[in-house]
């Protein structure tokens, strides 16, 4: 078999900014890496700050100072994988694009450099066999991808960056199942995979995925591990509370959420689809401070996190002032709705001392909720003893044990970013993720690049852990309308 020919890939600053790693995996196999002096400035002017992104500009600085380290990279520099890094002579590519796009501006300096690459290849008659340039532009900026079609560069994705929405793991699987296996399966609670029915056993399930007969909604399992374990579809409820018995996908994402075996779950679903609700029912459930209602107590504590940025820059309130509680309120205020929302449904009995006094008037200052008749500051001082609101900025180094962890709104964070949340977790927690991914309000991430979706695909054959797509909305016609509507 003919090898293929190796390739000349250039990197755009998005590209290292979301991962510092894709120096190295772009620069392997003989393949060649050009970057543009601009990128080391765009990465220069990001390296300051406490966000993610410049933390990854910080890391991909370093590792290209330690490739220069070698030999200066004018010349190239190999790496530890076998490809070439390349800073390019910016005198040497530059020169007037195709239009009206002056070089002043950076992005257009780095496609300069892949259309110089580009036509230099041409000239040599160097293309693969499939006759299309071996030089590829790498990059997430839409705007560039755009340009580098009109300048005819051939574009690449990075493949597992973006996610196909329509082929998304759903966390479930429905088929119907001949009569005679639905009987042979019908009182098992357990089954190992070589015990299964023919039509069972042909079929390849990723760990934690829902078997759904269409035929029979009572004998649904759950794989894991080479074994077929029976679900309960009506589960304890809290204080009348629980998911809608009435929707299936509620009842799957349930079982995952008080599952002690499964410590990673995610849950994906539009507005409305109780998402946020499910995972703080069940996180008071197990905690060991709360009231017993027939579930396991396990965890100490109740962590939320959530991304705190405006979802357009000029809708920026700024500082805000008061303890930690008060400026991390505006950003969580779903979390608030929906204990609300527990605390109506459970009754006064939940968290008694919220609740006004009888027959005697709210004294000065105090701001009760007139629907529920609850004492917003009381309550929201009975939360803060036993939920802690965290921003992502300041949890690295820490270790979080016996702690029930909801990173909500996940889509508006990016792959690194879920990372680092998820490499806090330590023994005894168990951390969920809630999102949508049509609501993506960051502007460097998109509804199928978002580390949500990232996570759902990378975690979905790992024994511990679960995903759920939540499609039926509850939360009220209204919703819904919007939802189909636009």
């Amino acid at each position: 078999m003919t090898p293929s020919k190796s390739k000349i890939y250039v990197l755009d600053t998005s590209v290292l900014v979301e991962s510092p790693s894709f120096l190295s995996r772009f620069a392997n196999s003989n393949n060649t890496v050009f970057l543009h002096p601009i990128v080391i400035g765009e990465l220069r002017g990001l390296k300051n700050g406490v966000e993610q992104k410049n933390f990854n500009a910080r890391d991909a600085l370093k590792e290209i100072k330690s490739l220069s380290s070698r030999t200066s990279l004018l010349e190239g520099v190999r790496t530890d994988n076998g490809g070439i890094v390349k800073i390019s002579n910016s005198q040497k590519w530059d020169h007037d694009l195709v239009g009206d796009w002056p070089l002043s501006v950076p992005d257009n300096k780095i496609l300069a450099l892949a259309c110089a690459l580009t036509e230099s290849q041409r000239e040599d008659k160097d293309k693969n066999e499939d006759g299309e340039s071996n030089v590829i532009l790498v990059t997430l900026d839409d705007e560039m991808i755009m340009k580098a079609n009109t300048l005819n560069i051939r574009v690449e994705d990075v493949k597992d960056l973006k996610i196909n929405l329509d082929q998304l793991y759903k966390g479930y699987r429905r088929g119907i199942l001949l009569q005679e296996s639905l009987e042979a399966i019908r009182s098992k609670q357990f089954f190992k995979r070589q015990d299964a029915p023919m039509d069972l056993r042909e079929i390849d399930f990723w760990n934690n995925e829902f078997i759904i007969p269409k035929n029979n909604y009572d004998s649904i399992y759950r794989y894991k591990e080479d074994e077929f374990k029976h679900i309960c579809i009506h589960p304890r409820k809290i204080f009348s509370l629980g998911p809608d018995e009435n929707n299936l996908e509620q009842l799957l994402a349930w079982d995952l959420l008080c599952d002690n075996c499964v410590p990673i779950v995610l849950l994906i679903g539009e507005a409305g689809t109780g998402k946020t609700f499910l995972s703080l029912l069940a996180a008071l459930a197990q905690l060991r401070c709360f009231p017993d209602c027939g579930y396991e107590k396990l965890y100490d504590k109740i962590m939320i996190l959530t991304p705190m940025a405006p979802s357009q820059q000029d809708q920026y309130l700024g500082f805000l002032k008061g303890g930690k509680l008060e400026k991390i309120a505006p950003w969580v205020g779903s979390v608030f709705d929906n204990i609300k929302a527990i605390q109506k449904g459970a009754g006064a009995g939940l968290f008694a001392n919220a609740y006004p006094e009888k027959n005697k008037k709210s004294s000065k200052g105090k701001s009760e909720d007139s629907d529920t008749g609850i004492d917003v500051n009381k309550l929201k001082e009975k939360i803060s003893q036993y939920i802690e609101f965290e921003n992502i900025n300041y949890i690295r180094g820490r270790s979080i044990s016996d702690c029930f962890i909801i990173v909500d709104e996940a889509q508006n964070f990016s792959r690194s970013e879920i990372k680092l949340i998820g490499t806090r977790v330590a023994e005894g927690s168990k951390i969920v993720f809630t999102g949508d991914p049509s609501q993506v309000s960051r502007w460097f991430l998109r509804e199928n690049n978002n580390g949500l979706v990232g996570a759902v695909e990378a975690l979905k054959n790992y024994p511990e852990s679960g995903s759920v797509l939540l499609e039926k909305i509850r939360r009220s016609m209204v919703t819904k309308i919007f939802t189909e509507a636009f």
